[in-house]
């Protein structure tokens, strides 16, 4: 508990909501109630009454909760339907009352151009206003679009700037991007590790996986692979869920060990049985597709792998991991269709990690769903016929380039991060 002897004081802000609430609580005592839990006033015969009053009301807590009803209509959380225009607006009505957190958000939407229509002077404007005002979170995230050079010209001394100022607040999430930047472009890996170990002592413990990931693949100079076991050893101690995954990969592929997908599917396998979310997802993905060497394809056993353990994923999860087993299956257009219908007639499905789930689930429903969302934006004119055609390259370049990501389009659009990317906008 924090002791002052500083007299108390009131802002004018402050003091307009006390009189207010006073007010309320004389008009109907009856109808107001205190929740013990928030410390906030709401309407006992109306909750739903009482967080709108708490959405207009001025103050800190008050634009905290306006974020956080803003979110789920932004993502569809808390089970609310997607409402982009709501959360524009509570964000935009937060961030007036100087909210950094709807700062951040709304300057990295106007950045991205996914959500909000895009902005880019807008955005940085927001994400500068709140790093500069000491937001963590906004340092890191500036700091993030400068390092990649997303949307706005890469600077990587500023970012690197911007972390350190997130760091000294206490927050080691950008230096977990600088070290992993470092380390996968292969520009010193021991200033790599340095960063990557400051981001974890700072309390980042993904940074251990991170450098658990680095040491398996050979990033961490010599005797990489030897560091592994260590790295692993610490993130699993600090509760990180992909290490069960990285010994996954081991075991698939060989690296330091003989290569085996029966034992793969093992470690996967046992990592669920602790409720390892993260081994589900890959377990499932990996025997629905097979790996076209230690794994064969297996899509019954990976939908019974789904149906025992849907206690681990959220009913938007189960939904969107049943539908890629149907695109894994399905051939032609007309098949292609009536999963496209599914598709769009569900937004909220819209992500990053879905649009890579389809893509390899089937790469040519992947085509064809890109091909239908850009031929209906006026920017593909070609056939609907889910093959990477010249046309279809082409416009996909294009909108590779529009998301930010110009230095990794060229000969590798087709990534799946890339194409994950541009189905989720």
């Amino acid at each position: 508990m924090i002791h002052s002897t500083a007299p108390i004081s009131f802002s004018f802000r402050d003091t307009v909501f006390f009189f207010l609430t006073a007010f309320a609580l004389i008009a109907a005592p009856s109808a107001l109630a205190l929740t013990p839990e928030t410390g906030e006033v709401t309407l006992a015969s109306n909750p739903e009454h009482g967080a709108q009053l708490r959405n207009t009301t001025l103050g800190v807590t008050e634009t905290h909760d306006m974020v956080t009803l803003a979110e789920d209509y932004l993502w569809g959380l808390s089970d609310k339907d997607v409402d982009i225009e709501k959360a524009r607006q509570l964000l935009e009505q937060a961030a007036e009352l100087g909210n950094l957190e709807a700062h951040r958000i709304l300057g990295e939407q106007y950045l991205y151009g996914t959500k909000f229509a895009k902005d880019r002077a807008s955005g940085l404007a927001l994400l500068e206003k709140a790093a500069q005002s000491g937001s963590a979170r906004s340092q890191v995230s500036l700091g993030d679009f400068l390092l990649n050079g997303t949307h706005i010209p890469r600077n990587k001394a500023r970012a690197l700037e911007l972390f350190e100022a997130a760091a000294a607040l206490g927050d080691g999430a950008g230096l977990e991007l600088y070290g992993k930047d470092l380390m996968w472009n292969r520009l010193g890996s021991r200033r790599a590790e340095t960063y990557l170990l400051r981001a974890a002592e700072l309390g980042r413990n993904t940074a251990w996986t991170t450098l658990a990931e680095g040491a398996m693949y050979g990033y961490l100079g010599k005797r990489s692979r030897a560091k592994f076991a260590n790295y692993a050893q610490k993130a699993m101690d600090s509760g990180q869920p992909e290490i069960a995954v990285l010994e996954a990969h081991r075991r698939l592929w060989g690296i330091s060990m003989r290569a085996s997908g029966p034992e793969a599917i093992a470690v996967l396998e046992r990592a669920v049985e602790t409720d390892n979310e993260v081994a589900l997802k890959f377990l499932i993905s990996l025997v629905r597709d097979g790996n076209r060497w230690n794994v064969h394809r297996d899509r019954a056993q990976a939908r019974t792998y789904l149906q025992e353990n849907t206690d681990l994923l959220t009913r938007a999860e189960i939904a969107q991991y049943e539908m890629s087993f149907d695109v894994s299956k399905a051939r032609g257009t007309h098949q292609f269709e009536s999963l496209a219908e599914i598709y769009f007639a569900n937004p909220e499905w819209k992500s990053a990690w879905f649009g890579r789930e389809l893509f390899a689930a089937n790469p040519n429903f992947a085509m064809y769903l890109l091909q239908s969302q850009m031929k209906k934006d006026g920017e593909y004119f070609g056939s609907l016929n889910g093959f990477a055609t010249p046309d279809t390259l082409r416009a996909i370049w294009r909108q590779c380039r529009n998301l930010g990501y110009a230095r990794n389009c060229g000969d590798i659009v087709l990534k799946s991060n890339i194409v994950g990317a541009l189905l989720a906008r």
